[in-house]
């Protein structure tokens, strides 16, 4: 909830609990563990407009910073690692990479 209260006070995005079907403008993003797994994960299945997103939080990544880059994964953000702009600051040492994985 702490996450949640972070983003809505750093950003124009608001999270408020369920309680009635979302109106047309509203989307939901499901928050759940059904299995007690401990990694989390995103469910791909849900991301059109009439399905929640659904993000499981494992026991691994409840704490800050890691629910806070699975929130933003959620919603839509890219790692960092995936930015366009990502080899003007990245230099990868290809003779620190081990033989065969590359």
């Amino acid at each position: 909830m702490s996450s949640l209260s972070l983003y809505a006070f750093k950003t124009c995005l608001q999270f408020n609990p369920v309680m009635a079907e979302p109106g047309l403008n509203q989307h939901v993003l499901v928050f759940e563990n059904p299995n007690g797994v401990r990694k989390c994960v995103i469910s791909m299945e849900g991301h059109g407009k009439d399905e929640p997103h659904r993000l499981t939080l494992g026991y691994e990544c409840l704490r800050s910073p890691n629910i806070d880059m699975m929130i933003m994964k959620t919603l839509g953000f890219p790692f960092e690692h995936n930015r366009a702009s990502r080899d003007l600051f990245v230099d990868v040492q290809f003779e620190n990479i081990e033989s065969g994985e590359i």
